[in-house]
């Protein structure tokens, strides 16, 4: 795994206090690029729902599910 490689690189040059040889495949490097572009578009997913949220309720998008969650648990809608 590309994550486990890095921690690896970053556990090497701590431990010798210099820079050691880096070699990570293209392979690797298009793996890591993926999984940063997948961690910034939740990023960019959570913060716009924050955002809605807070514009249409007034409050976090937790916050306002919890406010339905004792609605939809009642069994009365039949």
């Amino acid at each position: 795994m590309p994550l486990l490689g890095l921690i690896g690189y970053l556990t090497m040059t701590i431990a010798i206090l210099d820079i050691p040889y880096f070699s990570y495949t293209v392979a690797d490097r298009l793996t890591l690029y993926g999984a940063v572009a997948y961690a910034f578009n939740a990023a960019v997913t959570l913060t716009a729902a924050w955002l809605l949220s807070r514009w249409a309720y007034g409050v976090g998008p937790l916050a306002a599910l919890s406010r339905y969650r004792t609605i939809s648990r009642r069994r009365n809608y039949v």
